[in-house]
Formats: C-alpha cells, structure tokens, sequence
C-alpha cells in the first residue's frame, strides 16, 4: 500500500515536473528568437565598425597596393566569421568592395543590382541616401531594396555608414558597409539551441521516472 501511494505521489511529481519543463520550453522558445537575433546584431554591429576602421587605413594609403588586397582580405574574414555578405558603397551607392567576391554570389543576387551606368548600385538609392545620413549603424529587415527579393527569404541588414576627411581628396568620403544575413540562419541558431533543451528536459524526465519503477 505504502509503495502504491508512493508511486501516485511520484507520477504526479513527474507530470508537474514535465509541466513546467514544458511551460519553460515555450517561454524560452519565444524569447530565444529575440536573443539570437540581437546576439547577431551585435556581431554584425562590431564586425561593420572594425571595418570602418579598416577602411579608413586603406584611404590614407590608397596607393599602396598592399593596403588594398589586406582590406579585401580582412572583408572576406568578417564576411566567412560572422556568415554575412557585405557590401561596401560609395556616397552614390556604387559598389566599392564585397566579402565574398561578387563571382561567389547567387545570380538571384546579382542580377538585382542596378548596372545601367555599367557598375554595380544598390537597387534603393533612397534606402541608401537615408542609411548615408544616419550618425550610427540602422537596422532593417527586408530585402535591401529588392536586392535579395529572388533568394526567397527575409535578410537581416546593418546599415554601418562612414565618412573620413583626408587631405588626399578635396570632399569627405562618405559611404555605407552592408551587413547582410539570411533571417533563417539566424532561425537555425534559435532552433539548436531549442533543441538541446529538449534533449535535457527528456534526460531529466527519463532519469525521474527509474525510481518509480
């Protein structure tokens, strides 16, 4: 009799335990999204400073042909660590640098921007114009403009805009660095993270039902 009440006892301890598990799980699910999304602003954020800095290295020593393949070099470092496409563009919205090389991307991508003047242009030169004005890095959801309209998903952008003055040019130079990430990446980090929460609570609910048994 004592080990039947026991076992009830412990069932029922079990059943609020995986409850709450459960309750925990939804919660954490919802706001996880919140979190890896601003754990990836971040990084995009700091990723588009370090290159700002960067950058301006490369202008005071535009003539070196060294500055400019170790900018391309660290662009393609940000762009492989941190898993985004980035775009620098001049005052105009013209293309100045990519990480990854333009031939590494999609066509989806590509044939998006605007070539009429035979270089590569943002789509949104609007867009652009209100990136350009801005004092601190925007974030926006989309799809830049229509540039990443034909990849069949959502990008997240960080709009890192820059200007340096320098006696080599008679006018500031002003531009912006795009940091772009597909949305279902940063869904996939969510999603993992998720997951491993699953398998703990189904450890812990398996090791609390041995001893009834």
């Amino acid at each position: 009799m004592f080990r039947s009440i026991f076992r009830r006892l412990m069932v029922i301890f079990i059943s609020v335990l995986i409850l709450a598990f459960v309750l925990a799980g939804a919660m954490l699910y919802y706001f996880l999204g919140n979190y890896v999304a601003r754990d990836k602003i971040d990084t995009l954020v700091q990723s588009g400073e370090a290159i700002k800095s960067y950058l301006s290295f490369y202008i005071e020593n535009e003539d070196n042909p060294l500055s400019e393949l170790l900018f391309s070099r660290i662009l393609q470092l940000h762009s492989r660590d941190t898993g985004a496409i980035i775009f620098v563009t001049n005052r105009d919205g013209y293309l100045v640098h990519s990480g990854p090389e333009l031939r590494s991307l999609s066509e989806n991508i590509i044939k998006n921007f605007n070539t009429d003047s035979g270089v590569f242009r943002i789509p949104d030169i609007k867009q652009h114009e209100k990136a350009l004005s801005e004092q601190t890095a925007t974030v926006s959801i989309g799809d830049l403009g229509g540039l990443f309209k034909d990849t069949g998903y959502s990008w997240l952008t960080v709009k890192q805009p820059f200007l340096f003055r320098t006696g080599r040019y008679p006018e500031d130079i002003t531009g912006v660095i795009y940091l772009n990430m597909p949305v279902p990446e940063i869904q996939r980090m969510r999603y993992l993270i998720f997951r491993f929460f699953i398998v703990s609570v189904a450890a812990s609910a398996l090791l609390s039902v041995i001893p009834v048994y």
